[in-house]
């Protein structure tokens, strides 16, 4: 009888993951997406196009894999943009979001059955990392190409269809899930992540989702945490620990976050308003703390963001056919993937 891989030491490294402190269950206090598996294969695959998907978490493992534009994948860890041939890893029942940058993009999504990892008993405590050593290691670099032609060759084998192709996409997500233990550092959450009791957790949700509530309408005006605290009847020091350690991204993040989003439709109106005058109506408290938190997140300044979406409307198709997904171009687009070395 094989016997199960030993417990991770603390070494980072691949397949080596290191402890990390208890982090709490988020599911009470965010809307969890069911995922419905197919009956034959441990994977849901499909093709979309990211607009704005608000904060929420699943329990399946999730890769996205970005085969034209640009998307913002916002996660309890980090805020990541993600350019075409990028990929994201969103594990099982961690808080993200996801929004697109403005312009049209392609989007290959595989959610996975954490189920399928069985040899592994800690593979729903891992938490790996895309991003690789500093300075770029060319043996991560390879470890990323061959993860792209996995994604790919599972979505080829899914749409065509052929003789055993089950048996195939089960043994291409096998060894995928291999890959990510073996060859990608990671770390280790420890079991249990019991840090609030059953009465905080049950007042936690409603509390936790008027604070989201909350700030939404009235992320145009000074905000702070106390203000938030004294309108939900709370401490600034507990709702500051709780909004930290539930959500994983802190008070002000999801402020900025809120009202950048918020700014994008005003600089997108027909009717544009001054630079200066979106900052305000959105809570920036002047132009260049605007400026500097959408550069950061956008990687250009809000004029030339505006710029950029008067000339792509000159030759885009109307917003209402952007939801379709164009799958013909989809396949082909990942089938450059395909060529990537199998063996690497």
């Amino acid at each position: 009888m094989a016997r199960a891989p030993p417990e991770p030491s603390r070494r980072q490294g691949p397949g080596l993951p290191q402890k990390l402190p208890n982090m709490p269950q988020p599911a009470f206090a965010w809307r969890v997406e069911p995922v419905v598996f197919p009956a034959d294969v441990p994977v849901h695959a499909f093709f979309h196009r990211v607009q704005s998907v608000d904060f929420h978490l699943h329990p399946a493992l999730e890769l996205l894999l970005v085969l034209s534009g640009s998307i913002m994948v916002l996660t309890d860890e980090r805020e990541q943009r993600i350019d075409a041939g990028g990929l994201a890893l969103i594990h099982g029942n961690q808080i993200h979001a996801t929004h697109d940058l403005g312009a049209p993009n392609l989007v290959l999504a595989l959610q996975i059955d954490p189920t399928v990892a069985r040899h592994d008993p800690y593979f729903g405590r891992r938490r790996f990392d895309l991003s690789g050593p500093e300075p770029a290691d060319a043996q991560h670099a390879a470890n990323l190409l061959r993860l792209r032609y996995l994604l790919a060759r599972t979505m080829y084998e899914i749409r065509l269809k052929r003789a055993a192709w089950q048996m195939e996409v089960e043994a291409l997500v096998l060894q995928l899930i291999a890959l990510l233990v073996r060859r990608l550092p990671s770390q280790l959450i420890e079991a249990g992540d019991a840090s609030l009791t059953a009465d905080e957790a049950k007042l936690l949700g409603p509390r936790l989702r008027s604070a989201a509530d909350y700030i939404r309408q009235h992320a145009g005006e000074p905000l702070s945490i106390g203000s938030l605290a004294q309108a939900l009847g709370l401490s600034s020091g507990y709702l500051a620990r709780l909004f930290k350690g539930e959500t994983g991204i802190t008070f002000g993040s999801f402020i900025t976050h809120v009202r950048l989003r918020r700014s994008l439709e005003h600089l997108d109106s027909r009717e544009p308003a001054r630079v200066i005058d979106i900052a305000l109506e959105c809570g920036f408290p002047n132009v260049k703390a605007f400026n500097s938190a959408f550069r950061r997140v956008y990687r250009c300044t809000p004029s030339e963001w505006r710029r950029s979406r008067r000339n792509l409307a000159l030759r885009e198709l109307p917003l209402s056919a952007y939801p379709r997904v164009d799958e013909a171009r989809a396949m082909d687009l990942l089938a450059a993937y395909l060529d990537a070395a199998p063996g690497a």
